[in-house]
């Protein structure tokens, strides 16, 4: 089994795909600035795909609809649940939704979340 996921790195304000940086941020996922901040925020990959075959990573915003849904297409972060024992978007399951395409992450693109507000 391949661990997949990624990790994004507030001190550098970039995104790593390397499975080592995954690792050392887990490791470390408490490490801290100088400030009391987190330093990274590792994320796993779905194992799911969106609908241009690129993987769905926790932390990635979406655009997504799902059969006899009147509302059309909702925008949401993918979340781990605990309830759900699972990732989520829109607080249902991810395995439910017929449709999602990712549009960008909480941490380059947190703007497309604060829209919805």
């Amino acid at each position: 089994m391949e661990i997949k996921g990624r990790v994004w790195d507030a001190m550098r304000g970039q995104m790593s795909y390397d499975i080592t940086d995954l690792l050392v941020a887990i490791k470390n996922q408490q490490a801290c600035d100088a400030s009391g901040n987190k330093i990274f925020f590792p994320q796993l990959a779905t194992g799911m795909e969106d609908a241009q075959g690129k993987m769905i990573y926790e932390g990635d915003i979406c655009d997504g609809e799902y059969a006899g849904s009147s509302v059309g297409i909702y925008r949401n972060a993918i979340r781990w649940s605990e309830t759900e024992h699972g990732f989520s978007f829109a607080g249902s399951p991810l395995w439910c939704w017929d449709y999602l395409k990712v549009v960008g992450n909480i941490y380059e693109n947190p703007e497309l979340l604060k829209s919805l507000s």
